[in-house]
């Protein structure tokens, strides 16, 4: 059986690495809107961006807001709007909008593009 010895440089290039990943993770977090870097809010309440003032969307399914770079759609029939993979994964199993209860299918979406 081998063993592996930490040594405080390993263990400090790791934690840069994390520090890295993290800081890549927060510049990704623009607004849909205008693509303003999103501030971080301690409130559990909504996130509106500073510099457009408008809400950011979150996806009802994953419970995340939705930020600018990711794959996204609107259903035709009430507007509401989520990532892409996960509502289409929640039509093949419910078949109904997971907010509005309305009835879907994959034709009632559409790519949403913020206004």
């Amino acid at each position: 059986m081998r063993t592996f010895e930490t040594t405080d440089d390993t263990k400090e290039e790791a934690k840069s690495e994390r520090t890295e990943k993290i800081e890549e993770q927060k510049q990704k977090i623009q607004c849909i809107y205008c693509e303003a870097v999103l501030a971080e809010i301690e409130d559990e309440g909504p996130i509106v961006c500073l510099n457009c003032g408008k809400k950011a969307p979150y996806c009802e399914i994953c419970k995340n807001i939705i930020v600018a770079g990711e794959k996204i759609v609107q259903v035709e029939a009430c507007n509401h709007v989520f990532h892409k993979n996960h509502i289409q994964e929640w039509i093949k199993v419910k078949g109904t909008c997971p907010i509005c209860k309305e009835q879907i299918n994959e034709e009632h979406l559409r790519s949403f593009l913020p206004k």
